[in-house]
């Protein structure tokens, strides 16, 4: 099937999946906010408060392999809470849940549109990821800060559902659900054999979950560090607007580099630098070193979510089976995200 590589329609679902992902992983990175809430708030340990992002993330993740198999089949498309357990049930499971059906049609959406500049155009929609983690965090801290936290949290699920509107007119899947669609349309079936067989989309599945084991510490833990080495509440609460407004142009970037040089050359690079950062990360501990510190980690850490879409789509024989290829991979890597903060909180 030939790409259109560009046009009015392909670029509107560009800024669909844009409105989509800055919505959903742009949430996600605003959890350092609920974490240095919840912890007094709720009276439990960063490892118990982080077990709800951690949640939320896994079954983002893991509700993957579903999800994938239903858009290869064309399927694109009041309660108060006061206790742990209840936050835990509406944010950790409800909130992930929700996120699953929307992330992953997303972005195996834009491989039906774009072929040559498919990493290019996956970076900018998953650059709204990274606005959405500016304007969260400012939009929460400020809120919780005049208005409390309950004002605060259905203020942003207004600007969401709003986004989420626009997004569900402007998106367009070009290739119909395998029952409609027409003869030269068809493509085979997945062939769970060979993807089970094939060593190197192991091997990148397994990279990934090495990466996404800790990649989120400073997205969670980054506010509530900053704010035990006296910097300044005020300050605090920009970190994670500071980090993912560096994640932007770590986003793109690499992923302009990428339609020339590889998406596995340019993932391993960034994804080795992020992980010397998490190392230098507890030196980090005057007002300098830790603005230093969210620059260059958004930076690096960026690639994460751009690159390893187009990773995964590179090592699909064909568009019929990339749903089930990344769905199969992020639910694996949905253990990594499921333990890792936790386990970070309590070390």
């Amino acid at each position: 099937m030939q790409m259109p590589d560009g046009g009015l329609e392909a670029w509107l679902v560009v800024l669909a999946g844009w409105l989509i992902i800055f919505s959903t992983m742009g949430y996600v990175q605003a959890f350092g906010v609920f974490q240095s809430y919840y912890v007094p708030a709720l009276g439990r340990s960063d490892s118990d408060v982080a077990w709800i992002g951690s949640f939320q993330m896994w079954l983002q993740l893991a509700a993957a392999l579903v999800v994938g198999r239903l858009f290869d089949e064309g399927w694109g498309k009041r309660f108060l809470c006061k206790e742990y357990w209840q936050v835990f049930l509406a944010q950790g499971v409800g909130l992930g849940i929700g996120l699953a059906t929307l992330f992953l049609p997303a972005v195996s959406v834009i491989p039906q549109w774009f072929k040559a500049k498919r990493a290019l155009a996956t970076g900018i929609m998953v650059s709204g990821s990274s606005v959405g983690g500016i304007v969260f965090p400012i939009m929460l801290n400020n809120l919780i800060e005049t208005h409390g936290y309950a004002y605060a949290v259905r203020a942003t699920g207004y600007l969401i559902l709003g986004n989420l509107t626009i997004a569900s007119v402007l998106i367009k899947f070009r290739i119909p659900g395998r029952k409609h669609r027409p003869p030269h349309m068809q493509l085979p079936p997945p062939d769970m054999g060979a993807i089970m067989r094939h060593t190197t989309y192991w091997v990148a599945t397994a990279g990934v979950f090495l990466l996404t084991w800790g990649i989120f510490f400073p997205i969670f833990y980054l506010q509530v560090f900053a704010e035990l080495h006296g910097i300044s509440r005020h300050l605090a609460f920009y970190l994670l607007s500071i980090t993912n407004a560096a994640s932007i142009v770590g986003r793109i970037v690499p992923n302009f580099l990428a339609d020339k040089f590889g998406p596995y050359n340019l993932l391993t690079t960034a994804s080795t630098c992020a992980a010397i950062l998490v190392f230098v990360f507890p030196l980090a501990d005057s007002k300098g070193g830790i603005i230093t510190f969210a620059i260059l980690y958004g930076f690096f850490s960026g690639a994460y979510l751009s690159l390893t879409p187009s990773v995964f789509t590179a090592l699909s024989s064909h568009l019929g089976e990339i749903g089930v290829r990344m769905g199969v991979a992020w639910t694996v890597c949905s253990l990594a995200a499921l333990s890792g903060p936790p386990i970070c909180g309590s070390v």
